[in-house]
């Protein structure tokens, strides 16, 4: 089985909380890099995200971001911030006491008063075990598995799908056994690489001919 990998995955799932929407973007790379961006609610499984990618793609220059809407409802479970409320009534009633002829403040203005209601808050553990269930889905999801039948062709261009074979050990005596061969052609259309290329490959302007059997 080849398993080879695409540029992009994306997933998105509703939960009782909210949204929560991951989005991974892999271009080839010599070894693994994650850039990582992630809210600061969301900091405390890092660690966790970083080894998730680590057991899902083997290397590449990996941009890995998680987004979240929070979902507000009529719930009924809004409670009074007693602190704010008693001190919004007591600046109230001084500013009536000065005999400026301002109107107190009434109970609705009070409870429109930004933090007045406070919700119900989220359970962060529920939150950050559904965003690491959620990137483990987007990771599989990147990844392309395949399995090669008797006398299928595969053709994969290296410098933009990385790839990886399963173990494979031949059974002669039940006739499972494998026979594979492998060609590295070089194109004459060949791509442009990235400069970072360079170290390994040398001439990275399109066209450029690296190696392996010539195609006309």
């Amino acid at each position: 089985m080849v398993a080879s990998m695409t540029a992009f995955a994306r997933k998105q799932a509703e939960y009782d909380w909210g949204t929560l929407v991951w989005e991974i973007r892999s271009v080839n790379h010599r070894y693994l890099e994650p850039g990582i961006r992630i809210p600061d609610s969301l900091k405390p499984i890092e660690p966790a995200v970083r080894e998730s990618l680590r057991k899902a793609i083997s290397r590449g220059k990996v941009d890995c971001q998680v987004r979240f809407q929070v979902r507000h409802q009529d719930s009924g479970h809004e409670e009074l911030n007693m602190a704010l409320v008693e001190r919004l009534a007591s600046l109230s009633r001084q500013i009536t006491d000065l005999g400026t002829g301002a109107a107190p403040l009434s109970a609705a203005d009070i409870l429109r008063w930004p933090g007045a209601l406070q919700e119900e808050e989220i359970d962060l553990d529920t939150m950050q075990k559904d965003a690491l269930d959620l990137l483990a889905e987007t990771a599989a999801e990147l990844a392309y598995a395949m399995m090669l039948k008797p006398g299928d062709i595969q053709l994969i261009n290296s410098h933009i799908t990385y790839h990886a074979r399963a173990a494979f050990e031949d059974d002669a005596a039940s006739g499972h056994a494998r026979l594979l061969h492998r060609l590295w052609l070089t194109m004459p259309n060949s791509r442009a690489l990235p400069a970072d290329h360079a170290v390994l490959w040398k001439n990275i302007a399109a066209g450029a001919r690296r190696g392996g059997i010539a195609v006309t």
